[in-house]
């Protein structure tokens, strides 16, 4: 999730595809493969956060995706099970930022804001707060998200609808499972040069298409803009790619947005969009060939260069019943890229990254063992000094991070809060 601040904050933009939890049952050994949260300094509080949904075996895919700081403490955004369907919800913290309650209550309040989470129309409570994939804290204590519209919760907890982004409606997939969305619309959101800028999807003649929304006015208004077409080496016609933005971030005017199709087959290549001028022009680009298609969960700013991080991809034969690796690639200018050796931080997949007030970088992880997720935090970079801790599985399974105000990072899930890091000097 992204932050505005004054120089030396982080701003990033998490992966599109907000993750849910996965509660499972099996090998609790999965959970034993490195130090205990406290030796990273790390101080865990279980049941700390109210579960979203009437009850905790009820089924749905209701948690918490997603973390931004928003006063003294974090925002939470994701989905409730009403015991009908799941609804969109937020959660805030206590005075001490070591609990995080659903804002407004079950049962109370309601969704007051432009847009509801999908099947939000009827039966049941309706949640209520600040919904959306693409969500951004802002300077003034209030907190942006944008999905199909934009909105705004600012610091007292009320909700401001704001523009519309005119996503067309995309024609049913005669293929797709039942119940299956469109991952149109925005998918990330960064400020820069003062604007706003969304980057996502858009069908265009039944293909996907990465575009950009652009606000000069915190968005009140848009407009809208799409993104050069992606030429291979030498190439001078665009490459057939079908392609939305997942990921943004941004450094003062500049920007860069990561693709999440890729081009290619068995070694693809993922495409990129590099602005300099906070968004009025774009450059296309393609990552290296990788080792095979990596799942990109999301992107920062940090130390001089943008790292993109997820899940190494697939990479054939050689790669079956292997566990999963981290994924990490860097560049200095966006254009550039480098698929850096994360071979130091064991199994699992990058799901989350953040920096703490001492400007190091933390990393979420999450590996899965037999019918059971677990999550582990790592810090120290992705080399030989990266230092690993083991969290919490199944339903105390963390999902988003965050750096709060003052440098603190907060890691949650649908039950257990931890904080730790280095707070700002």
């Amino acid at each position: 999730m992204t932050m505005w601040g004054k120089s030396g904050t982080i701003r990033t933009a998490a992966a599109a595809a907000l993750l849910l939890p996965l509660a499972g049952c099996g090998d609790q050994k999965a959970a034993d493969a490195g130090a205990d949260a406290s030796e990273l300094g790390f101080r865990h509080y279980r049941g700390a956060v109210q579960y979203p949904g009437v009850d905790k075996d009820g089924g749905g895919q209701n948690g918490l995706n997603a973390l931004v700081p928003y006063g003294d403490c974090v925002l939470g955004l994701g989905m409730y099970s009403n015991g009908y369907r799941d609804v969109g919800v937020n959660w805030t913290g206590d005075k001490d930022c070591t609990e995080l309650s659903l804002d407004p209550a079950p049962g109370t309040g309601g969704s007051d804001g432009p847009e509801l989470a999908p099947g939000q129309e009827a039966g049941g409570w309706n949640g209520g707060g600040l919904f959306g994939r693409a969500v951004l804290a802002a300077p003034d204590g209030s907190v942006y998200a944008a999905q199909s519209r934009i909105a705004r919760r600012d610091a007292s907890g009320r909700i401001h609808g704001l523009a519309d982004l005119e996503v067309p409606d995309r024609a049913p997939d005669p293929d797709a499972e039942p119940g299956g969305r469109a991952n149109d619309g925005a998918r990330a959101m960064v400020r820069s040069g003062g604007r706003l800028v969304i980057g996502g999807t858009e069908a265009v003649q039944k293909r996907s298409e990465a575009v950009v929304w652009i606000s000069e006015d915190n968005g009140k208004t848009v407009r809208r803009t799409s993104l050069p077409a992606v030429r291979t080496d030498g190439g001078s016609a665009p490459a057939r790619i079908s392609t939305g933005v997942v990921t943004m971030a941004a450094e003062g005017r500049r920007i860069v947005a990561v693709g999440g199709d890729s081009l290619g087959q068995g070694r693809p290549r993922l495409p990129v969009w590099v602005s300099s001028d906070a968004g009025r022009t774009w450059k296309a680009a393609l990552t290296p060939r990788l080792h095979g298609y990596s799942p990109v969960r999301g992107m920062l700013w940090h130390d001089g260069r943008w790292i993109v991080y997820g899940a190494r991809g697939y990479g054939g034969t050689e790669d079956y019943g292997k566990p999963e690796r981290p994924f990490a690639m860097t560049s200095a200018d966006g254009l550039h890229w480098t698929v850096e050796n994360t071979s130091a931080l064991g199994e699992g997949w990058i799901q989350g990254a953040t920096v703490d007030g001492a400007g190091k970088l933390v990393l979420l992880g999450r590996r899965s063992g037999r019918n059971i997720s677990c999550g582990m935090v790592w810090t120290g970079g992705f080399g030989k000094g990266a230092r690993r801790a083991e969290l919490g599985c199944a339903k105390s399974l963390p999902t988003a991070l965050t750096t709060r105000a003052d440098g603190k990072v907060v890691i949650a899930g649908s039950n257990d809060l931890w904080v730790g890091g280095s707070a700002a000097g």
